[in-house]
C-alpha cells in the first residue's frame, strides 16, 4: 500500500491493517506527513508538528505489536491534538501569543492514555484563541482554510481529518466548536458526557462545559478513541468512571424502535433553509429505517445561547486571570513597573476577541450585575437541564442541525454574532449531555452540512449506534434492526 493511501482510511481500518501486517505504523505516519507537506501550506491546520518524534514512536510501537504485545485497537494509528491540550515538553499555545512559548511539564490525562494505547502523536492543531470564537478566526497564528473552499474557514481538527492531514484528532468542545467544525468539514465529531474524559491538561475556557472529544472520518473512529481516553481520573474530581462503548454492538445497531424527538425551536428559522432541508431529509431517512420521529416544543432552547454567552465569558475571565506575565506567559518587554507588567502583558498577549470577552465576563460578575446576569444564566442552565430530562422521558434521542449554515467566510462573526453559531450546540453543552455531529447533506455550493444527535447522560453507545445506522442508510445500505444499547 502506498504511504498516502493510509491517511484516507478510517482509524479503525488502519488499526486492523497494522495488526494484520497489511501495513505498519511507520508507513502510516510517513503517509500522513507526506499529505501534510503537500496540503499544509494552503490549509494551515497545524501550529506544531512532531515528525521525528512521531516516526520514532511509531517504530517502537511497531516493534511491540510484532512482538505480540496487545496495546489497543488503534495501536500504531496517527492522531493529532488541539493546541489547548497539553503534551509534555511540547509547546502548547492555546492559539494565543500569551502562551506562544509555553512548554508544559506534564501531558493531559487524555494524551497520556493515547500514548499508552500506542497511538502516535503527529502535531498540535490550530484553534481559536483559548477556544473563544469559531472556525479558528481568532487564532494568533491565523485561520485554517476549508479544504474544499479556501475562501472559507473552519476548525483545524476537522479540516485536517477531511483533507487527509490527519487520520483522527483529539479536540475540545465548550459550546460546540468540535461539533461545528466536524459539520463544516464533512466528518464526524463526538462530544462525550461532561465528566467522561478527564479535563486535566486541558486549558480551562468554560470549566463547567469544557470536554475533550474526538474527530474522525466516521463515528466508529470517534467511539474507539473515546474508549481509550474516557474514565475516572483521581486528579480531576469532575471525572467519572464509565462503561466503554461496545463497538461491535454500536456498529451493527439499527434504527427500528428508536424514538427520536426534534425540537420545533431547531426548525423555526435560525438556520439557513438548506440546513433545515437537510435535517428534514434526515428525519425522513430515520423514519424509513424504522425510527419514530416526532417534533415537540422545548421553549427553553431559545434562552440557552444567551445563558452560555454569559456563563462562558464569566468563567473565561476568571480562568484567564492567572495569565498575567508574572508566573508564566508573555511578558511585555516595555513594562517598567508591576502595574505595567500586568496591563501591557495582557494587552499585548491577548487578542482583541479574548480581551473583549474578558471585559464582558468581568462586567457580568461585577457588583450589581452578578444577580442580573450570571445568577440568572445559571438558573436558565438548571431549567434547561430539567427540560432535557423531561424530553428524554419521551425520546431516546434528540436531533437537529449542528450549525446555522455551511462553513463561514472570514469576518462573518463578531463578538456578539459569534454566539448565534452556538444556538444548536450550546444547549447540550450547558446540560452536560453527549452529542455527535454526522454528515447529512450539502449546501448549494457543495459544502458539507451536519446532523446533531443528542442523548441522555452516558448514552454515547446509543448515539454512536444511531449515527452509524443513519450513515449506512444515507449511503444506501440497510439500517438494520436496533440492538438495545
Amino acid at each position: 500500500m502506498k504511504n498516502q493511501e493510509a491517511t484516507y482510511k478510517t482509524a479503525t481500518e488502519l488499526g486492523r491493517m497494522i495488526r494484520e501486517g497489511a501495513t505498519t505504523g511507520p508507513e502510516c505516519v510517513a503517509g500522513v506527513f507526506s499529505v501534510i507537506r503537500e496540503k499544509e501550506p494552503a490549509n494551515r491546520c497545524y501550529i506544531r508538528l512532531f515528525e521525528k518524534e512521531a516516526m520514532d514512536a511509531a517504530g517502537e510501537t511497531q516493534r511491540r505489536i510484532e512482538a505480540g504485545e496487545v496495546l489497543s485497537p488503534l495501536a500504531g494509528v496517527p492522531i493529532s491534538v488541539d493546541d489547548n491540550i497539553c503534551i509534555k515538553d511540547k509547546t502548547t499555545t492555546g492559539g494565543s501569543r500569551m502562551l506562544e512559548n509555553y512548554v508544559p511539564t506534564f501531558s493531559a490525562t487524555a494524551v497520556r492514555k493515547l500514548e499508552e494505547a500506542g497511538m502516535i502523536l503527529i502535531g498540535k492543531l490550530n484553534i481559536d484563541e483559548f477556544g473563544m470564537g469559531r472556525a479558528t478566526e481568532t487564532s494568533y497564528f491565523g485561520p485554517t482554510r476549508h479544504p474544499a473552499d479556501p475562501g472559507r474557514i473552519t476548525g483545524a481538527s476537522a479540516a485536517a481529518v477531511a483533507s487527509g492531514e490527519a487520520v483522527c484528532a483529539l479536540a475540545s468542545d465548550a459550546g460546540g466548536a468540535l461539533r461545528q467544525a466536524a459539520a463544516w468539514a464533512g466528518v464526524c465529531g463526538l462530544r462525550p458526557t461532561y465528566g467522561t474524559v478527564s479535563r486535566l491538561g486541558l486549558y480551562a475556557f468554560v470549566s463547567s462545559t469544557d470536554q475533550i472529544g474526538a474527530v474522525g472520518r466516521d463515528i466508529m473512529d470517534c467511539a474507539a478513541i473515546l474508549n481509550i481516553i474516557s474514565g475516572l481520573d483521581p486528579a480531576d474530581q469532575t471525572s467519572a468512571e464509565t462503561d466503554p462503548i461496545n463497538i461491535e454492538a454500536a456498529g451493527t445497531a439499527g434504527l427500528s424502535g428508536l424514538q427520536i424527538g426534534v425540537p420545533e425551536e431547531f426548525l423555526d428559522g435560525k438556520a439557513d433553509p438548506e440546513v433545515r432541508e437537510s435535517v428534514m431529509s434526515a428525519m425522513d431517512l430515520l423514519r424509513a429505517g424504522g425510527a419514530g420521529v416526532e417534533t415537540f416544543s422545548m421553549p427553553e432552547l431559545k434562552h440557552a445561547v444567551t445563558a452560555f454567552a454569559v456563563i462562558s465569558r464569566a468563567e473565561a475571565s476568571a480562568n484567564l486571570s492567572r495569565l498575567d506575565g508574572i508566573k508564566y506567559g508573555y511578558r511585555s518587554p516595555g513594562a517598567r513597573s508591576l502595574s505595567e507588567v500586568y496591563e501591557m502583558s495582557r494587552s499585548e498577549g491577548f487578542g482583541d476577541h479574548v480581551k473583549e470577552s474578558v471585559m464582558l465576563g468581568n462586567y457580568f460578575l461585577s457588583q450589581g450585575k452578578y444577580e442580573a446576569y450570571y445568577l440568572k444564566s445559571l438558573q436558565v442552565k438548571a431549567l434547561l437541564a430539567e427540560s432535557f430530562r423531561a424530553a428524554f422521558g419521551r425520546f431516546d434521542l434528540i436531533i437537529g442541525p449542528v450549525t446555522c449554515s455551511a462553513a463561514p467566510i472570514p469576518g462573518a462573526y463578531g463578538l456578539l454574532t459569534v454566539f448565534e453559531t452556538d444556538f444548536f450546540t450550546a444547549p447540550a453543552s450547558l446540560a452536560g449531555l453527549p452529542a455527535a455531529s454526522v454528515p447529512c447533506g450539502t449546501s448549494k455550493e457543495g459544502l458539507p452540512l451536519g446532523l446533531q444527535i443528542i442523548g441522555p447522560h452516558f448514552s454515547e453507545e446509543r448515539i454512536v449506534g444511531a449515527a452509524a445506522a443513519f450513515t449506512r442508510a444515507r449511503a444506501g445500505g440497510h439500517a438494520g434492526e436496533r440492538s438495545d444499547a
